[in-house]
């Protein structure tokens, strides 16, 4: 079915995909800051196997702040996904305000 024929479709049957679509973005957001946790880690493994002469204190905090930024960045995204709508009206807006 192409052109007209497809836009005249039922929505319930054309878009069986987009109900699992706020979940999909949820497990890519997950699986980015599973990313950044392994990345991290390698940095902080490095940084204890090789101090290059720094204080244990000191390759402590900058773990800790690693680890601590990873975190704040994971429940900033958390703030959920906002509606087309909404977004489309913010757009516009801002659209409308540069021109």
């Amino acid at each position: 079915m192409r052109g007209i024929g497809l836009l005249n479709r039922p929505r319930a049957k054309a878009c069986p995909a987009l109900a699992n679509l706020r979940r999909y973005g949820e497990i890519v957001r997950e699986r980015a800051v599973l990313r950044k946790l392994v990345a991290a880690s390698d940095e902080i493994a490095t940084a204890a196997f090789n101090p290059q002469g720094r204080p244990v204190s000191q390759i402590l905090d900058e773990s800790e702040s690693k680890i601590f930024k990873i975190g704040e960045e994971g429940s900033r995204s958390r703030q959920g996904f906002l509606s087309m709508d909404t977004l489309v009206v913010q757009l516009i807006d801002r659209v409308n305000e540069l021109h």
